[in-house]
């Protein structure tokens, strides 16, 4: 029984290992969910998010987030560009 609930006891905790992440994590997502083009989507993050186990901030509140910082621009319906820092 013992070995029972330490199992559920695991798949419970499982999610909450997922938040918080760390800033340069989430901006490493966010680059790695670029293509070659310089474009980002929802979905492209969402699965680059998925795939770090990061559940928190969701894709569309990071993009929304960026995009009032002014690192972000929307270039599309669904596609967001880099704006250039300057130096």
């Amino acid at each position: 029984m013992a070995r029972r609930a330490h199992s559920s006891e695991k798949l419970r905790k499982q999610p909450e290992r997922n938040s918080p992440a760390s800033t340069s994590d989430l901006l490493s997502a966010m680059r790695s969910a670029t293509d070659s083009g310089g474009l980002l989507t929802i979905p492209s993050l969402a699965n680059e998010l998925r795939g770090m186990e990061i559940s928190e901030p969701t894709a569309e509140r990071l993009i929304g987030q960026a995009e009032l910082e002014g690192v972000l621009m929307r270039s599309g319906k669904e596609t967001w560009s880099w704006l250039q820092q300057s130096s």
